[in-house]
């Protein structure tokens, strides 16, 4: 087995945040960890990011320390650039449900790709008045995304985004369905969306846990940290403030435990997640093929028209 690259994000840095900016950047120096924090330009009912020129000089500020500052939606409001993990609802209470049933095609239409495009352009567009230029890579709010999410950053001259999540065990154990199982889903290695590269989130094994669950969720990251390393697939690990500080700083005290453990395996490459990305480009790490990454005709329902068992169906498309 080698290495593996060890990637710490955070979400959710917005504006009048500065100070949980500055206590997880210390927390990351006492172990000589870059972080990549993908931060909100404009969260939905508060001033833009340019509106808090504190935190603009601190995340500036970072950047030349080696931390990875990208951005993090517009508004992040859980809708903003497609479907929700279904599951996600379970965390977000039945009010969502009902709202997101009720509005379907008024989402619909918010996830054509104009509107995603000028969605996320709005947030461009703050980012570039507060840093130069624009961000790299994106990660959309609640892990919500669609295809014309990817045709859009595409359009606006991302290179790559972190949207789907590889591991939903943490957060089902926090919505109490404490029999969900600890396992990966999906690719795990990052893939080409069109000419975006897709790097899948393991879960946030850190979200908001209560001071007598600890220990479970250090051993829940533990378990994400060696499939990966036998799948030889990067350990993109997530985590967000409210979960660090929640309860008296649960979330910490996990990462305090986690990452040394981590570290000390000797099987940890840390990086940013722009440098993977990088390195990825460069063919340092391979992507997944698109057999691992894609569903092919063989993996479609037999119902469909597209599906390989509608061979020899006389309205099947002859290109299919």
């Amino acid at each position: 087995m080698n290495p593996i690259p060890f990637i710490w994000t955070n979400d959710d840095i917005e504006t009048g945040l500065h100070d949980k900016m500055v206590d997880q950047m210390a927390f990351l120096d006492r172990f000589g960890l870059k972080g990549t924090f993908f931060v909100v330009p404009c969260r939905a009912g508060t001033k833009p990011l340019t509106g808090d020129p504190k935190l603009v000089t601190l995340l500036k500020e970072a950047m030349t320390q080696g931390h990875d500052i990208q951005q993090h939606s517009t508004t992040h409001v859980c809708i903003e650039n497609g479907t929700a993990d279904l599951r996600m609802f379970d965390l977000m209470g039945d009010g969502s449900k009902v709202d997101y049933s009720e509005k379907r095609f008024l989402w619909e239409r918010i996830w054509e790709v104009d509107a995603i495009k000028a969605q996320i352009n709005w947030g461009r567009q703050i980012w570039i008045e507060c840093f130069g230029k624009q961000s790299t890579g994106y990660r959309p709010g609640c892990g919500a995304f669609c295809g014309n999410m990817y045709k859009a950053l595409e359009q606006l001259d991302f290179q790559w985004a972190s949207a789907r999540l590889v591991s939903m065990t943490g957060w089902m154990w926090q919505a109490n369905h404490d029999d969900y199982p600890v396992r990966l889903e999906g690719p795990v290695k990052p893939f080409r969306q069109g000419k975006i590269i897709e790097y899948p989130i393991l879960d946030d094994v850190a979200f908001r846990v209560p001071q007598d669950q600890v220990d479970r969720y250090v051993e829940l990251g533990w378990q994400h940290w060696q499939a990966c390393v036998k799948r030889q697939a990067p350990y993109i690990l997530l985590c967000h403030p409210s979960g660090l500080n929640f309860d008296g700083g649960t979330g910490y005290a996990i990462h305090e435990k986690l990452l040394p453990r981590i570290l000390e395996s000797n099987m940890a490459i840390p990086m940013t997640l722009d440098e993977y990305h990088n390195r990825v480009v460069a063919g340092k790490f391979p992507l997944a093929t698109p057999e691992q990454a894609y569903p092919d005709s063989q993996k479609l329902p037999a119902w469909h028209i597209l599906s390989d068992k509608q061979k020899g169906n006389p309205y099947r498309p002859a290109q299919a």
